[in-house]
């Protein structure tokens, strides 16, 4: 009796395996090696669907412990925008079968094979050559999918109600799956939560090209690898952003911006211990592994430390910067929380990070480090915070990326051309519900008769909740006009008004200083015409 190794990737694909070599009187074990399968959720899921048909065919399993990272450099590294049956599978194939020869040979196993030849979309050819390269005296040449090999592993595994999985093995593949799903109209967004297993998950189909969408304390951002610029131009998709709009790239340490950006101006530093993290987002010299299409062409990259901590986990599991603009489509009001983006994205990316409703409310604060510090977007981070901590080192003034340009004038596609923008959020008009917006302050205004209107004060009305003037509804953003509590609130409210059918939203402006002032630029632009 033959002792034999049978290297698999999932319990589906080892039934028939398992079954013909018994049959054929050869002693088997399972051997479980799939360094390339990602998340370890998976991994997880696919050795206990191993373990259950072991049982049931009285064999052992021998499980590889998996090195990821490793097999993402030997064998991913250059190869990651391969398609599924591309080169980076054969590559795969080598190093399972790679260490399956060597755990054959210092176990005392006669030969060993693989379940990969059953399936109908792997090359039993190419599996062969593999095989005999590296160990020709032990490698079993069985080409399972032989008199319906594929059907009888589907059969078995059916009736023991085994884990089938949804993609091949790796993130890479899972990207893959994913887009088909879009295509074909079956996907949506799968959300994600703060459990370790889903923050590997996010990383994993980050490092992998795809989009996902992850809380911050500001708003939640569309994430994509900064340094992928397929993924990032997908980004720009899925938006219908204008390539002339730069990215903010997202960071979880100074190091990792100093990677991107030149961090020598002495400012830097101080603004990053007073606000890193957190909702201050510093536009500084970049360096060349910055992708263009992050930076609309520009010399200079948005970098920023998120304080969400979902999502500093999510950007250490990924390894890698993120590019993340909010998660909405391009031009219309930020989205809050996660619900907001499955509502509007939740066709066009692969995954949601659900970290919960958004502390700030509003975009960060940009500020442009040169000669001069300038705020180009005002935010929670006041002007008079940011002096504060620069201790009258430098002057601060409040300034604009660029002259200031209607949307519609803006291309929706392309590549980074002349007009680009600084920073993002210097659009003229932004951040707008489909309703018509109109500010006011001191009297609220009588509405126009006709249309459904939401008269939205600052602060709750004091006593009883006065009729609108007009039909108009009433609405209120704070209790008692806290503008911490106006900037949390404001595009949420926004968008509740647009879903409840609202066509026009008569809004009074916030007093003119400090988070107050980032408010109403905020209001302006979404009332901009």
């Amino acid at each position: 009796m033959s002792r034999v190794l049978l290297h698999t990737c999932c319990g589906v694909c080892a039934g028939h395996c398992v079954e013909l070599l018994l049959e054929q009187g050869h002693e088997v074990a399972i051997f479980y090696s799939n360094a390339n399968i990602a998340p370890a959720a998976e991994f997880a899921k696919r050795l206990e669907a191993v373990r259950a048909l072991a049982a049931h065919f009285g064999v052992p399993v021998i499980v590889d412990e998996p090195d990821h990272r490793d097999w993402l450099e030997k064998v991913a590294r250059g190869f990651e925008r391969e398609p599924e049956r591309g080169g980076r599978c054969p590559r795969c194939f080598r190093y399972s079968l790679e260490r399956a020869a060597r755990a054959a040979r210092e176990r005392g196993f006669d030969f060993f094979t693989t379940t990969l030849s059953v399936s109908p979309h792997k090359s039993s050819k190419t599996l062969f050559a593999i095989g005999e390269a590296i160990d020709a005296e032990r490698f079993l040449e069985i080409d399972f999918k032989k008199r319906d090999g594929f059907k009888k592993t589907n059969a078995i595994s059916r009736e023991l109600r085994l884990y089938r999985q949804r993609y091949c093995g790796c993130e890479f593949s899972l990207r893959d799956a994913l887009a088909r799903e879009r295509e074909t109209g079956a996907a949506r967004a799968e959300t994600l939560t703060d459990a370790p297993a889903d923050v590997e998950r996010a990383g994993a189909l980050l490092r992998a090209g795809a989009l996902v969408a992850i809380p911050t304390e500001t708003v939640y951002g569309l994430a994509a690898n900064a340094f992928d610029e397929t993924a990032v131009r997908r980004i720009f998709s899925a938006k219908g952003r204008p390539f002339i709009d730069p990215l903010i790239v997202h960071v979880h340490s100074f190091e990792q911006a100093a990677e991107l950006a030149d961090v020598s101006h002495p400012a830097v530093a101080k603004l990053a211990a007073a606000f890193w993290p957190g909702p201050l987002t510093l536009v500084l010299p970049k360096k060349p592994s910055v992708p263009a299409v992050v930076t609309a062409g520009e010399p200079t990259v948005a970098v920023r430390m998120p304080a969400h901590p979902l999502a500093q986990k999510i950007l250490r599991a990924a390894g890698v910067p993120l590019a993340a603009p909010s998660a909405n489509p391009f031009g219309y009001v930020s989205p809050t929380t996660a619900e907001h983006v499955l509502n509007s994205l939740g066709a066009r990316i692969e995954a949601v990070a659900d970290g919960g409703a958004c502390v700030c409310g509003i975009e960060s604060t940009i500020v442009f480090v040169g000669e001069k510090i300038r705020v180009l977007r005002l935010g929670v981070v006041t002007r008079e915070r940011i002096a504060e901590a620069l201790g009258g080192a430098f002057e601060v003034e409040i300034g604009k990326g660029l002259l200031e340009k209607k949307s519609e004038e803006t291309p929706a596609a392309g590549t980074p051309e002349e007009g680009a923008q600084l920073a993002p959020g210097m659009l003229k008009k932004h951040y707008s519900p489909r309703a018509a917006v109109s500010l006011w302050e001191s009297d609220a205004p009588t509405p126009e008769p006709g249309a459904k209107t939401a008269l939205v004060f600052q602060a709750r009305p004091a006593g009883n909740v006065p009729a609108a003037p007009g039909g108009a509804e009433i609405f209120w953003l704070s209790e008692n006009g806290d503008q911490r509590d106006v900037a949390r609130a404001v595009f949420a409210l926004l968008r509740r008004l647009d879903e409840s059918g609202f066509e026009r939203i008569l809004i009074e402006r916030s007093p003119d200083f400090g988070v107050g002032a980032a408010v109403n630029d905020r209001l302006s632009r979404a009332a901009a015409k």
